[in-house]
């Protein structure tokens, strides 16, 4: 299984990303891969673009105090070298930047 392989976790300063992309970023109140355990529904209304509404609006939507689950930028990020800050090996956690 891809449990049991290593990977590379990217930490990246999600402020200068969010700003650089604005206009593709979007939000989910859920885990859209999450699938195994009570799978919450998904569809066109998953995602929403982030500037569609107030924080305070989606919270009072969504009716939870930390409602983003998932954050995606549309159409990938070209320039994601200019946002990492580390990259970490996810067995050890240790940085190799």
């Amino acid at each position: 299984m891809n449990r049991e392989r290593p990977r590379e976790i990217l930490v990246v300063d999600t402020l200068s990303l969010a700003r650089a992309h604005l206009g593709r970023v979007e939000i989910s109140p859920i885990n859209s891969g999450a699938t195994l355990r009570r799978p919450a529904r998904r569809g066109l209304g998953t995602f929403t673009p982030l500037g569609a509404m107030s924080f305070d609006t989606w919270r009072r939507k969504r009716g939870q105090r930390d409602a983003i689950l998932e954050v995606v930028i549309r159409e990938g990020v070209p320039d994601i070298e200019q946002h990492v800050k580390d990259v970490r090996d996810s067995r050890s956690g240790q940085g190799r930047r």
